[in-house]
C-alpha cells in the first residue's frame, strides 16, 4: 500500500476467493515444537468423535483450525490430559480447543460437533519380552546442536511508517467463495466457514502472496444483531491466517453506519487484534468527498486513540491519489488506488514535500456516537509516499 498498484480495493459481488492485486509480510506460521508431539497426536484410532470427555477447562480456551492441532496443543501443554475441539460444523463455538487436566478428564457425554482425545493415546500391548541381549555399546558422542539462522537483512528504507516491512509485502484483497452480499457476508454468523476460509488461505503460498486485504465491516457486525459472534469469527480468521503464515491489512466500513457506535465498533475491533497478524488499518474503503470528513473527525481519531501498537499503521484506502491531502495529517500511511496515470502520481509526489496543512478547522464534539470522541490524535502521524 506505499505507491500501491491495486487495480481495485472493493472485491465485486460474487467474487471467488483470492483475488490478485499489489501489495501487501510475510510472518512465521503458527507451529509446535518437540520431538514427541507429532508422535503422541499421530494416532487418532483413540480420538471419540461425538463427546465430550469429562468437565471443566484449562483456561484459556484456544482457537485451532483442526482437532490435530488441538491434540498437539494439549501434548505441549503441563498439565493437559484430555482435549475436546468443536469442529467447524459447529455454529457457535466452531474451531475451539478445550484444554483438561486430570481432575477434569472423567466420564464422558454424547454432544454433536465435537472430538476429544487424550493427551497420549495408549500404545497397543507389545510382544513378549525377548531374552536378553548382550549389553549394547555406548552411544556416540552428541552432534554439536545446530547453528541458528542468521536474521535476513534489515528491509530498505520505506519512510515513516510504523510498519517497517512493505518493501516485503505481496498482498490481494480476500473475499470467501460463500460470501453472497460481497464484503459484509465475511464473518457474519450463518455464513461464516472456518473450513473454507483456511483451505482458500492455502492458495496463498501458491500464489506467492504473504499478505492479505481483509474487510470487517461495520453493517455486517450489526445484521444479525450478533456482533460478539461475528467479533470471534473475526479472530478465528487471525488465527487462521497466522497458521498459513498470513499478515492482514484490516479495512473498516465505517461509513456505511456513520456516525452510530463508530467508536465503539473501532474499539471493539482493536481490542480483539492478534499480535504480529495485523499490519494497518484502514478507516474505510474509498469513501465519497463528503465522508471523508466524517473519517477525519470520527473514526481517524478514534483509530489512533484506540491502536497504540508501534507495528501497526493507520490509513485510508483512498480511491485516487489527489484525495490523500484531505487525510495526510491524520494517518502513517498515504494508501491510494491505482486509478490515476503515473504524471499525476508524481506531481502528487512533489506536493507532499510542502509543509502540511490541516484539512478542517471546525470539529464538531458530536461527530462520533456515542462517546463523543472527536479532534486530532494526541501523537503525530507519520506520513509516506
Amino acid at each position: 500500500h506505499v505507491r500501491s498498484r491495486q487495480k481495485s480495493s472493493m472485491p465485486k459481488t460474487g467474487s471467488m476467493g483470492l483475488q490478485s492485486v499489489r501489495p501487501l509480510l510475510l510472518i512465521s506460521a503458527l507451529s509446535m515444537t518437540g520431538p514427541s508431539l507429532g508422535q503422541s497426536c499421530s494416532n487418532t484410532s483413540s480420538w471419540r468423535s461425538s463427546v465430550i470427555l469429562g468437565g471443566g477447562q484449562m483456561a484459556p480456551v484456544f482457537t485451532v483450525p483442526n482437532a490435530s492441532d488441538c491434540c498437539t496443543r494439549c501434548a505441549s501443554t503441563a498439565g493437559c490430559s484430555c482435549w475436546t475441539f468443536v469442529t467447524a460444523a459447529d455454529p457457535h463455538k466452531s474451531l475451539q480447543c478445550i484444554l483438561k487436566s486430570a481432575t477434569q478428564c472423567s466420564g464422558s457425554k454424547g454432544q454433536e460437533n465435537r472430538v476429544s482425545g487424550t493427551a497420549v493415546p495408549p500404545n497397543p500391548p507389545g510382544p513378549p519380552h525377548p531374552s536378553p541381549s548382550p549389553p549394547s555399546p555406548p552411544p556416540p558422542s552428541p552432534s554439536p546442536p545446530p547453528q541458528p539462522t542468521p536474521p535476513p537483512p534489515p528491509p530498505g528504507d520505506v519512510g515513516g511508517t510504523r510498519y517497517k516491512h512493505w518493501d516485503q509485502v505481496q498482498g490481494a484483497n480476500y473475499v470467501p467463495s460463500y460470501s453472497t452480499d460481497d464484503v459484509k457476508d465475511i464473518f457474519r454468523p450463518g455464513y461464516w466457514n472456518a473450513t473454507v476460509v483456511d483451505r482458500e488461505l492455502g492458495y496463498a503460498s501458491h500464489l506467492a502472496v504473504n499478505s492479505l486485504r481483509v474487510f470487517v465491516s461495520h453493517g455486517g457486525s450489526l445484521a444479525d444483531n450478533n456482533t460478539a459472534q461475528f467479533i470471534q469469527n473475526y479472530v478465528a480468521f487471525q488465527q487462521l491466517a497466522k497458521a498459513h503464515g498470513l499478515t492482514v491489512l484490516v479495512t473498516l466500513g465505517t461509513g456505511e453506519r456513520a456516525p452510530f457506535g463508530t467508536t465503539d465498533f473501532v474499539n471493539s475491533i482493536v481490542a480483539v487484534e492478534v499480535p504480529g497478524v495485523v499490519i494497518a488499518y484502514e478507516a474505510d474503503n474509498e469513501p465519497t468527498s463528503d465522508m471523508i470528513e466524517f473519517l477525519v473527525n470520527c473514526t481517524l481519531p478514534a483509530l489512533n486513540a484506540a491502536s497504540r501498537n508501534p507495528e501497526v499503521d493507520i490509513s485510508v484506502g483512498l480511491a485516487h491519489v489527489g484525495e490523500v491531502t484531505m487525510v495526510k495529517d491524520h494517518v502513517t500511511t498515504l494508501n491510494w488506488h491505482s486509478y490515476n496515470k503515473t504524471t499525476e502520481v508524481d506531481s502528487m509526489a512533489r506536493s507532499m514535500s510542502c509543509k502540511s496543512t490541516s484539512t478542517s478547522s471546525a470539529r464538531p464534539s458530536n461527530w462520533c456516537s456515542p462517546s463523543g470522541l472527536a479532534g486530532r490524535p494526541s501523537h503525530s502521524p507519520r506520513r509516506t509516499l
